[in-house]
């Protein structure tokens, strides 16, 4: 018996001395997930679980876990899982088979002329190919202890990750989380070691996860990449046949997506009411003004390049940050009194949440270039803000992933040589998302404003007196990138600050928008791994690793 197993086992009778009670319930009264992360890049993991089956008249227990796992792209890889045994806690083997099935392995465990009853002890044992990730400054393993698949509760988890060798101190870190599938929160309780990090939680109730990840110094394992998720035969079938249906279309879509665009274009143009110049921001039809990035997209479809400033820059003008401007390519954003509410949208709490993440007061943006929930929340801001005008009936759907969409179609027609089809997505396609009629008036309202913010029309001088009014509009000029224009045609007000800014010039305040997209990009960045996939430390949530799914009795 391996050392790790009596280790387990150990610690595991602990368990059963404090959890283990008669249930008429089925359920897991315990479970002990260990993990050591080799050097050669593999994972080997042992479950020990003291599986109550109480009154029930059952053969065994099966398990099944995803061998599929997909990345911040949609992209999937497939890692590479091969059981080693199942047995109990004296050592004596359980009858079981492996069968693979969708993007599950599962385990079934039993025997179909026996039953059982009670409580047994279950000791699975597997090795995986494929579950770590690999960043720029360090790499973690990222896991699912418990999937959202278990229909039964399970009253105590413990997982515990370690390593060959010691490390140095902080050279470690955990952290865990809990509940339904896509939760942040983390009632679970870290202890981190020289060689491992220990994690624990009380109780995991049906349909809910149980997720840790462990950071560790690079080059301590292999690089292990999971492989990509190649088609099978059946499919490359099809996607032949896909293929020839789509070549039937090469002239005849770019037709349909012109005509299309065409009448749509026609129809805004028809109902559209816009004028020279609007001086508020636009509202949608139940009265609901729209934030900067919301109005850019109302306007062109597309967020541009300056959602994540004007954001903050929104945000310190409504009085939740203060921004300083430190040195010449150096700013502080400072947290004010004023507590986060209902007025904010959830991605405008994203983007405040993650400037000031661990109860910061304070952050440089130098600082925030290596902040990876800052580069999640700027990454996604976008799409949010898009689903907003799509709940509130300025859209028929999401137009930033509708324009991604033709964006996608576009390169892939080009690369396929149907430059007829890519110029007509790229150019009309990425501008065609639908507005019901309900919509068009904001979109009046949103292109009126921006013919104001940029026009250097005199007649428009008289707005100009009103620091007020500069204020409020100046996110909106920054979003749609003119804010340049706006800053100039107010230099005369700038004898004190805003309320929120605090520095020697004002006007440095342009700099600073392109200093917050140099940091987002930075952490946007930092928080991807080689394979694309996501950081259980920035932007982790319950069952967002690998592994997990779940199981029962039969």
């Amino acid at each position: 018996m391996s050392s790790l197993r009596k280790i387990s086992i150990l610690i595991f009778s602990l368990f059963i001395f404090f959890a283990a009670r008669v249930s008429a319930q089925e359920l897991i009264q315990a479970l002990q997930i260990d993990s050591v992360v080799n050097k050669d890049g593999t994972v080997r993991i042992t479950e020990t679980m003291l599986y109550d089956f109480g009154n029930e008249q059952r053969h065994g227990i099966f398990r099944y876990i995803p061998y599929k796992k997909v990345n911040q792209d949609g992209k999937s890889y497939v890692m590479d899982i091969t059981v080693e045994g199942v047995s109990d806690e004296k050592g004596n083997g359980y009858r079981y088979s492996v069968t693979k099935s969708g993007n599950d392995l599962t385990i079934k465990i039993g025997d179909p002329d026996k039953t059982v009853s009670g409580q047994h002890i279950y000791i699975i044992s597997y090795r995986v190919n494929g579950s770590l990730t690999y960043f720029d400054t360090y790499d973690e393993f990222y896991w699912n202890g418990i999937g959202s698949g278990w229909d039964i509760p399970i009253n105590l988890v413990r997982a515990e990750v370690n390593f060959g060798q010691s490390f140095g101190e902080g050279e470690l870190d955990g952290v865990c989380y809990t509940g339904l599938e896509g939760s942040t929160n983390k009632e679970c309780a870290v202890d981190k070691l020289h060689n491992g990090v220990t994690f624990t939680t009380n109780k995991v109730n049906p349909g809910e996860a149980f997720t840790f990840a462990v950071k560790f110094p690079k080059g301590y394992a292999a690089v292990l990449e999971p492989a990509e998720d190649k088609p099978s035969t059946v499919q490359l079938i099809l996607m032949a046949l896909a293929g020839i249906v789509a070549a039937s279309f090469y002239v005849f879509l770019p037709i349909f997506l012109l005509i299309k665009w065409l009448r749509e274009k026609k129809h805004v143009r028809d109902t559209a009411r816009i004028v020279a110049a609007w001086f508020s921001p636009p509202k949608t039809a139940d009265g609901e003004a729209l934030t900067p990035v919301e109005t850019v997209i109302t306007a062109d479809v597309t967020a541009g390049n300056k959602a994540v400033p004007a954001t903050i820059i929104s945000l310190a003008q409504r009085g939740y940050i203060k921004i300083t401007q430190k040195e010449k390519k150096e700013f502080i954003f400072s947290k004010t009194e004023k507590p986060e509410d209902d007025l904010l949208r959830q991605y405008e709490k994203d983007i405040y949440t993650a400037i000031f993440s661990e109860d910061a007061i304070e952050v440089s943006t130098k600082k925030l270039s290596k902040n990876e929930k800052f580069g999640v929340a700027g990454t996604s801001l976008a799409s949010e803000a898009a689903d907003y005008l799509k709940k509130t009936g300025v859209f028929k759907s999401n137009p930033v992933n509708t324009s991604g969409g033709y964006l996608a179609l576009s390169i892939m027609s080009f690369f396929t040589g149907n430059i007829f089809l890519a110029a007509v997505s790229f150019i009309l396609g990425r501008k065609s998302p639908k507005r019901p009629d309900s919509g068009i008036q904001t979109y009046s309202e949103a292109v009126s404003l921006k013919n104001f913010l940029v026009s250097q029309d005199p007649q428009f001088d008289f707005q100009a007196q009103e620091m007020m009014f500069f204020e409020k509009l100046l996110p909106y000029a920054t979003a749609f990138g003119v804010e340049d224009v706006w800053i100039k045609r107010f230099k005369d007000l700038f004898n004190t600050n805003p309320e929120w800014y605090r520095g020697d010039d004002f006007t440095r305040l342009v700099v600073l928008n392109s200093i917050v997209n140099s940091s987002y990009h930075s952490a946007s960045a930092s928080s991807r791994s080689s394979s694309g996939f996501g950081s259980g430390f920035s932007g982790g949530s319950s069952g967002g690793g690998g592994g997990g799914g779940g199981g029962g009795s039969w």
